[in-house]
């Protein structure tokens, strides 16, 4: 491992990515971009970019460009200070900050299917993980990577008041990622491990690319095509990845005088749950 200090990025649709955390510190700083493109998307695809500062343990992750996703506005920022154990999500227009839980954000769509069973079902069959390649990948950013391959496939099938809908979804994933660079805080962003659906397959699928990549994604790719749908792809790529000495004080704490709030504090008045799936305090961000 480099005697360095540098890091990283993820997308999911986000296909969040995970490195393991290293014996000693280092500070960082670096930009990413996650370009995704399906059918319907005006213009073929949307864009997002992130500045992100490490150090050790400590991240900040600030949204340059959203791509049209209203979760992740441009001017705020994800914040941690324990290696992604607990983000803050920072809205600094309206002076207001989230605890942020993509666990409970994803767990909920298998509790409310559970719940809609009598009128909506689905179902995933035929699910597939297998791993293509791992070779040297060559340079990026100036440090040797590791390039990995893998094709993954399901079958959805949605059932409503009777009529059901099978689609077969076939995706290949590609890594380059380096085992030069360590810093906890990297794992603030683009993690396939806080995806979850409440499908044991599905998430056991999801899953994998973790189990495949032990190190720190630098670029990764992929492509999908659903029947009947066409071709997706999402890309990820550092783009820019720079050592530093270290950073100002306060760029890793909450701002003074801003106010603790959820997105339950959002929903419209009258929205109700369907019976049987409760929401999870502050979901989806709040524990």
């Amino acid at each position: 491992m480099r005697n360095t200090i540098e890091f990283v990025c993820r997308g999911v649709a986000c296909v969040l990515l995970v490195w393991p955390a290293a014996a000693f510190s280092q500070a960082f700083y670096y930009e990413a971009t996650t370009t995704n493109s399906a059918p319907g998307i005006g213009g073929g695809n949307e864009v997002m970019r992130v500045n992100a500062s490490v150090d050790g343990d400590n991240a900040r992750v600030e949204f340059v460009e959203s791509g049209g996703n209203s979760m992740f506005a441009e001017g705020g920022y994800l914040l941690t200070n324990d290696a992604g154990g607990t983000i803050y999500m920072v809205n600094p227009a309206e002076q207001e900050y989230m605890t942020f839980d993509l666990d409970a954000l994803f767990g909920l769509a298998g509790n409310l299917m559970g719940a809609m069973g009598g009128i909506m079902e689905m179902s995933f069959e035929d699910v597939s993980s297998e791993q293509l390649t791992e070779q040297p990948g060559g340079e990026l950013l100036g440090y040797a990577t590791t390039h990995y391959a893998w094709a993954t496939a399901y079958t959805m099938t949605m059932r409503v008041a009777g009529f059901g809908r099978s689609m077969r979804t076939e995706s290949t994933t590609e890594v380059w990622c380096t085992d030069e660079l360590s810093a906890a805080g990297f794992r603030v962003w683009l993690r396939p491990d806080r995806m979850r659906t409440g499908n044991a397959e599905l998430d056991e699928l999801m899953a994998a690319p973790e189990e495949l990549t032990d190190c720190m994604p630098l670029r990764a790719v992929t492509t999908s095509s659903t029947q009947g749908q066409g071709e997706s792809s999402s890309e990820t790529v550092v783009t820019l990845l720079r050592e530093e000495p270290g950073f100002e004080a306060g760029l890793f704490e909450l701002p003074a005088g801003y106010t603790q709030t959820s997105l339950t504090d959002q929903l419209p008045g009258g929205f109700e749950l369907p019976e049987g799936v409760e929401l999870p305090e502050g979901f989806p961000f709040g524990r």
